[in-house]
């Protein structure tokens, strides 16, 4: 099992109503011609310093069949059930509004917001065909970077080692958007000092697509967090937290590394100092849950299990999220705050007994002050409960019955 993801197992692009080379631009691609993928290709091989081993099939395609390749890497990576139990967990947390479908929600980002997309199966490349333009090759340029370190690294390969970990797999896919969105916006840079882009064609971009940014915008701050967190936090940490491109080369050296050994959690992410600091460096823990024997006495079952990380657990202590992709959304304050902060590991576990859920949520921490903290950030009520042990901080969710909950949290020495 592993936490809401979904989106990002479609090595897509989305669009967006950002039109600054300041930050990486996320545009919708017109009618390119066969002949331009060629010079988009040699270019993307210059800033990323890799060659193609193959060339990369390019077709243009309605969002029908955006949708149709979004079912299929679901049902590939991930099965109905799991996608229940996370709509489960996250509704009895209330970071998902109740009645939501992660399938359909993910769908209709897919469908209604992205500009195209890379499939690493096919080894294809798909451009949408409904938004004309002159800035088509900021897009491309986006896609064949996703194709090329594909040829290089397997991007399902990398993905479906760190499934069993949903905090790992956004870790990984954020490297994916990063690097192919930074090269991306290196790309745009050159283009507009040579003069092969102008920047009224940016402009006229960004006012197109205005209506497809507003489906990213108008997703749950969860759902949010994971799509379009992957693509401006993977920047921000390929920059190792600077909030500019200008004048830079792509750290291809760097990138390299992280495909073989990368970043294993949204804390590294989120802070780029705790993957490429060797001094800081803070790989996640392993949390374990014990077997609750009062649930099971209780007729409860258990029906899943995953870890959430700093990105997700941050919505439960009041951090922020960027409704869009703008230079502001670069900066780590936008995504994540003090009680967030000091994440060393988690585990959460759904249980069932007929229609009733609860979600018992198992966290460490740095050190105690870092425990505190967010343990007195937690939101008060009535069917939230937690318990601080030095480092930890356990939490039951969902579950009103006082008596059962105490047993419940006896369990955490």
């Amino acid at each position: 099992m592993h936490a809401p993801c979904r989106p990002l197992l479609l090595a897509l692009a989305l669009a967006s109503t950002s039109g600054s080379a300041e930050g990486p631009v996320l545009p919708s691609p017109p009618a390119i011609e066969p002949g331009a993928i060629e010079e988009i290709s040699r270019r993307v091989e210059e800033i990323r310093g890799l060659k193609f081993k193959s060339r990369v099939r390019v077709e243009v395609v309605g969002h029908e069949a955006a949708r149709e390749y979004a079912t299929r890497r679901l049902s590939r990576f991930t099965s109905p059930e799991e996608i229940a139990a996370e709509e489960r967990v996250y509704q009895v947390l209330r970071l998902l509004p109740p009645g939501t479908s992660l399938e359909d929600a993910y769908k209709n980002a897919v469908m209604e917001a992205v500009a195209g997309f890379y499939d690493p199966e096919r080894k294809e490349l798909y451009l949408l065909d409904d938004v004309p333009g002159t800035a088509g090759s900021i897009f491309a340029a986006h896609e064949l970077t996703h194709a090329l370190e594909d040829q290089h690294y397997d991007l399902d390969a990398r993905i479906e080692r760190s499934m069993r970990d949903g905090d790992c797999a956004f870790a990984a896919m954020a490297l994916h958007e990063g690097s192919a969105s930074l090269v991306m916006a290196i790309f745009t840079e050159r283009a507009l000092a040579e003069g092969r882009l102008k920047r009224g064609d940016l402009d006229a971009l960004a006012s197109s697509d205005r209506g497809r940014g507003e489906k990213v915008a108008a997703l749950s701050p969860l759902l949010r967090r994971q799509l379009l967190g992957a693509y401006v936090l993977g920047v921000r940490f390929l920059l190792r937290g600077k909030s500019s491109i200008t004048g830079i080369d792509f750290p291809g050296e760097e990138t390299d590394g992280c495909y073989r050994d990368g970043p294993r959690s949204s804390e590294q992410i989120l802070h780029p100092d705790k993957f490429w600091d060797p001094g800081r460096r803070d790989p996640p823990r392993r949390v374990d849950l014990p077997e609750f024997p009062p649930l099971l006495a209780a007729g409860w079952k258990r029906a899943g299990e995953g870890t959430m990380g700093e990105l997700s657990l941050g919505l439960l202590v009041g951090a922020p999220t960027p409704r869009r992709w703008t230079p502001s959304a670069l900066v780590v304050e936008e995504w994540t705050n003090e009680a967030a902060s000091g994440w060393g590991g988690d585990r959460w576990q759904l249980w069932t007994r007929g229609r009733n859920a609860l979600v018992v949520l198992a966290t460490v921490w740095d050190s105690f002050a870092d425990a505190r903290e967010f343990a007195r950030a937690l939101q008060r009520r009535d069917d939230l409960h937690w318990k601080r042990s030095g480092s930890r901080v356990a939490i039951i969710a969902g579950q009103e019955d006082s008596r059962l909950t105490r047993s419940v949290l006896r369990e955490f020495r």
